[in-house]
This record gives C-alpha cells, structure tokens and sequence, in this order.
C-alpha cells in the first residue's frame, strides 16, 4: 500500500457563513438555478430548501458544489459524521464542509468513470469514519477540526481492494436500510389502536 496525504485525494470546501434559515427564506421567489443548502449541525444530514446563486450579506459570492460526487463531514452536533452526496447542486452553511476528489488525483489513480470515483468515496468513508470523529473536539457541542483533517495521511490499496470494500459497505447500507423501513412500519402498528365488537347471539 502506498501512503498519500490526504490533501493529495481531495479538495476540501467550507461552507457559507450567514447562510440562515432567514436569509435562504428571503431568496425563495428568486429565479435561476437553485442549489440545495446542506447543514450536519444535527445528527444526521439537514437539508434547508434550496438557493439561487447570490451574494450573501458579508458581499461574498455563494461557494457551491456543482455536478460531482462528494462527501459532506459535519462540523458540529455528530461531529465528523460523513455522508456520501450524489451529483447535484449543492451548498452549505458554516456546519459542514464537502470533500471530493482531486482531479489530478483522479488521472494518476485511474479513476476514469463517476461509478469508480463513487466507489472511492463509499470506500473512504467505510474505512476512515472511525478516525474521523477522532478529529472532533470532547464536548457537550462537538466540532470537528478540518486543520487536523487535513494532516491526515492515508494508505491506498489497489483500486480492485477499494471496489470490494464499496460494494460490501453499499450492501451493508442496503440491508440497513430496509431493516429500518421494517421498523418504521412495526412501530407505526405499534401505535395503532384496535378494536374488536362481538355481536351476541
């Protein structure tokens, strides 16, 4: 395996600082291409509605994410969690940050089709999620510390490796998933009331 520098696998944005609830309301009649205001400042993946491209009220451009495969890392509430993000337009507030993949990266490695650039990034986060929220602060409101992130040095196996593990973490997903619809109907069965009448002879 060879070791590699993270800063060497991807580019790393950080997201839109006063990008509100408030501010994205007062765009909502804008017209344009909208992209979609992505937040980890929960557990789980917050999606705040969707934005026109515009200056925000510090006079900096929105910073966006457009058409690539990504990994969106929450920077506060369930620190360190990431979360794969299938092309789209997207931007974020000031609790997350996306990481993709560099280009140059992509040529030296030969990762050539977006299905083996998904593979890579499933893989990174099945393999390194654990030492991800290493990198968040122990408190009450963890933060998660890009600056330590970005020290990071990984161990790359061939991309043949890297395609197994995907697909077993993408089956893994699969199986959770439908264990989770199933809970999700036993507990709506759970709350409903039934009534039984018998009629007398």
């Amino acid at each position: 395996m060879k070791t590699t520098a993270v800063t060497s696998v991807f580019n790393c944005m950080s997201g839109n600082s006063g990008l509100t609830e408030e501010f994205i309301y007062t765009k909502i009649a804008t017209k344009g291409p909208l992209y979609e205001v992505l937040s980890s400042a929960t557990t789980g993946v917050s999606r705040l509605g969707f934005i026109p491209m515009c200056i925000l009220d510090n006079g900096r451009a929105l910073r966006v994410f457009e058409g690539k495969h990504g990994i969106l890392i929450a920077r506060n509430g369930k620190a360190g969690q990431m979360s794969y993000l299938k092309p789209s337009n997207y931007t974020i507030n000031d609790h997350a940050y996306i990481l993709s993949l560099r280009d140059d990266f992509k040529k030296e490695k030969g990762i050539v089709t977006p299905d083996r650039e998904r593979r890579f990034l499933l893989w990174f986060i099945c393999t390194f999620q654990s030492r991800l929220y290493e990198y968040a602060s122990k408190t009450a409101n963890a933060t998660w510390n890009k600056s330590d992130f970005l020290k990071m040095t990984i161990d790359l196996p061939t991309l043949e490796a890297i395609d197994e593990t995907a697909k077993l973490y993408e089956d893994c997903l699969h199986t959770m998933s439908e264990a989770q619809q199933i809970l999700n109907l036993l507990d709506g069965l759970l709350h409903k009331q039934i009534s039984s009448t018998s009629e007398g002879t």
